[in-house]
């Protein structure tokens, strides 16, 4: 993700309400613009489900290795194969190091 979004709770933390109040009591009054960022640097940072994703990243593997022995036993071989394989291949890469953030 970009650093021009972050995700955050649907529901602020006790941790981004604090970090309003403690906005405000050292600076008095402040924007709304003010609090908002004051709420981003206090979110927590999203928990990503890695059981979940080595999952996803067994059932992705397993897809290319069937894509590639049909493309191998195929009677007529079709130009997108290779570009097919490597977007698996690219894809995998991907997760691959999602995982290991």
């Amino acid at each position: 993700m970009s650093n021009q979004w972050k995700l955050v709770p649907v529901e602020p933390t006790d941790e981004m309400q604090e970090a309003v109040r403690d906005a405000w009591e050292s600076e008095g009054a402040i924007s709304a613009k003010q609090m908002y960022k004051a709420m981003l640097a206090a979110a927590p940072e999203k928990q990503i489900d890695t059981k979940a994703l080595r999952g996803l990243l067994k059932h992705l593997e397993a897809s290319r290795e069937l894509y590639a022995d049909v493309t191998r036993n195929a009677a007529v071989s079709h130009p997108g194969d290779a570009n097919r394989l490597a977007e698996f291949d690219r894809q995998i890469a991907a997760l691959k190091e999602v995982i290991s953030c």
